[in-house]
């Protein structure tokens, strides 16, 4: 998994939203880093990582922050997360309450599973960037996200 690290000290690990990459704490990283070391994860299939091998489902998603905190060496951590990264990381406290010092959740919720929409709409996101990647490429993705975001901006949200 593709991640930013910054800083030293006590480990902060910082999981994005969705549809969004590590670069979204990018304001927050150098603050943080000044005192901790810092760690922001691009999630499989976003930003600069692959997508996963295997289905996005609530119990491997909850995994992999086990698996990322494990590759970077972390025994105990504090978790921030966003959205997706936000249930996810509750998922992963509620399993590992040893291994999290401190959780902070941001504009998430708060259940322990995929809504059935959601499971179709990842492995149809899994099947193109796997076996249409030309496709996906020749989409107009930042007009589409750039239209789709357009009432929020003039709300002043970005």
């Amino acid at each position: 998994m593709a991640h930013i690290e910054a800083g030293a000290g006590e480990a902060v690990l910082l999981l994005h939203g969705y549809p969004q990459s590590a670069s979204c704490w990018r304001n927050q990283i150098p603050a943080l880093a000044e005192h901790h070391r810092v760690i922001a994860a691009d999630w499989p299939g976003f930003g600069r990582s692959a997508p996963p091998e295997t289905p996005a489902t609530y119990a491997a998603e909850v995994a992999r922050i086990g698996e990322l905190a494990d590759s970077c060496g972390l025994d105990r951590f504090n978790l921030v997360a966003h959205d997706y990264g936000g249930f996810l990381g509750l998922g992963f406290t509620q399993r590992h309450p040893d291994r999290v010092m401190r959780l902070a959740l941001l504009n998430t919720r708060a259940h322990n599973i995929f809504r059935p929409w959601f499971y179709r709409f990842s492995q149809q996101q899994r099947m193109l960037a796997c076996h249409a990647p030309a496709l996906l490429r020749r989409l107009p993705l930042r007009r589409l996200h750039h239209l789709a975001l357009t009432p929020y901006r003039a709300m002043g949200c970005f």
